[in-house]
Parts: structure tokens; C-alpha cells; sequence
């Protein structure tokens, strides 16, 4: 499977000691410690992270550089494009934090993916706003995907890059 090339900003080239250990957050957000997180990068526009970022004018100094992540060809990908997928990989991945409200056990996750992918129509629909079109059950009245703000890929495995290049450089 050949996976979209991808967006990381930050001011620091990304190293592997992002993906030493994913561990669950439990604090409610839906989101692990470590890994990194990008989104599908695109020639001819801003990808989903630079286009939040300027919007809420949200720390822009720390996200000044743009750096290019191409993934290798036989990366294991948990899709997220729908309010099913979500439900789903509840039911797979389930895990309950300090709030007691549902989040993915990422931690599990890793150890089957490499990337979790928040798709552009995963993240209509798995967020607050919509979520109440789609709740089949009240076990998932609180799982959403609001914290993650855009489409995005959350790579939990460092071995799946191929490479990093800052923006300048990259030559598609």
C-alpha cells in the first residue's frame, strides 16, 4: 500500500526518540504520548495542520518549519473514515482513562499499526459536533475525535519512514 505523503511542522527535525514509548494519555483527549503527528501534505495547498495552526493562531513560532514524511510501502494502517470505523476500533481497542470516558488504547494499537489515519470525513463525523447524527449507543456518546483538530496521521512507528526532508528540500 502506498501511503500519502505527509506534513510534520515543527522547529526540530523528527528523531525516533518521539516513538520510544506510546503510552496511553488517559486524560479524556482521545491521544497518546508520543509518536508523531502529521497530516497528508499537498503541492498546491496548506495541509490540515497549517491550516488549524493559522487559524487559531495556536503557538505558530514553535510550528514554523514544514518537513516532508514519505512512509514505506508496507505500513499496517488503522483508517479511521467514518463514524463506524471509529466504533469499530473502539470495540477492538478499548480502553477507559482517569475520566472515565472512552478513549482507543493506543498502546495495544501500536503493537498491531504503525499509523492511525483521522481521514477528512473521519474527522466530520467523529466530532462533537456531528457525533450525535451517528451514536448507535450510549457507550459512544463521549468517543470523538475533537482533539485531534484535522485530518491526521499519528505514526506510532518509527520504522515506517522512509524519510524525513525539510520542506526546502523535498522534490516531488
Amino acid at each position: 500500500m502506498e501511503y500519502p505523503v505527509q506534513c510534520f511542522l515543527g522547529l526540530k527535525k523528527p528523531t525516533k526518540k518521539e516513538f520510544d514509548k506510546i503510552t496511553n494519555m488517559a486524560k479524556g483527549m482521545n491521544k497518546p504520548c508520543g509518536g508523531l503527528w502529521t497530516s497528508s501534505y499537498f503541492k498546491d495547498k496548506k495541509c490540515g495542520w497549517e491550516e488549524w495552526i493559522e487559524k487559531e493562531e495556536f503557538d505558530e513560532d514553535k510550528y514554523a518549519k514544514k518537513w516532508i514524511v514519505t512512509i514505506n510501502k508496507d505500513v499496517k494502517v488503522l483508517t479511521i473514515d467514518s463514524h463506524k470505523d471509529m466504533e469499530k476500533a473502539y470495540e477492538d481497542f478499548p480502553f477507559l482513562g482517569d475520566r472515565l470516558v472512552p478513549e482507543l488504547d493506543y498502546e495495544k494499537i501500536a503493537k498491531k499499526y504503525d499509523i492511525v489515519h483521522l481521514t477528512e470525513n473521519g474527522f466530520k463525523e467523529c466530532n462533537l459536533g456531528e457525533i450525535g447524527k451517528y451514536i448507535p449507543t450510549f457507550k459512544f456518546l463521549m468517543l470523538t475525535f475533537d482533539s485531534w483538530d484535522c485530518e491526521s496521521s499519528l505514526i506510532l512507528n518509527w520504522k515506517c519512514i522512509e524519510t524525513i526532508k525539510e520542506h526546502k528540500e523535498y522534490d516531488v
